[in-house]
């Protein structure tokens, strides 16, 4: 039984992995992705995420001229 456990992981890593490339794909060329919402299908373009999840690597007041 464990075996068939890993082989599910795998193919569930598998298949976050082709979703991921799938959306970017979607966002270089501005193709729709059908997306299950609320017991319906909505097809939107993926949007791009601007946020950082990392803080930055400097502190930003050292690059402004005149401080």
């Amino acid at each position: 039984m464990k075996k068939h456990h890993e082989y599910s992981l795998l193919g569930f890593q598998a298949l976050k992995r082709a979703t991921v490339q799938a959306a970017k794909e979607a966002q270089m060329n501005n193709y729709k992705v059908p997306y299950w919402v609320n017991g319906k299908i909505s097809v939107e373009i993926p949007e791009l995420i601007i946020e950082q999840s990392a803080p930055p690597d400097r502190d930003p007041s050292g690059l402004q001229p005149g401080k």
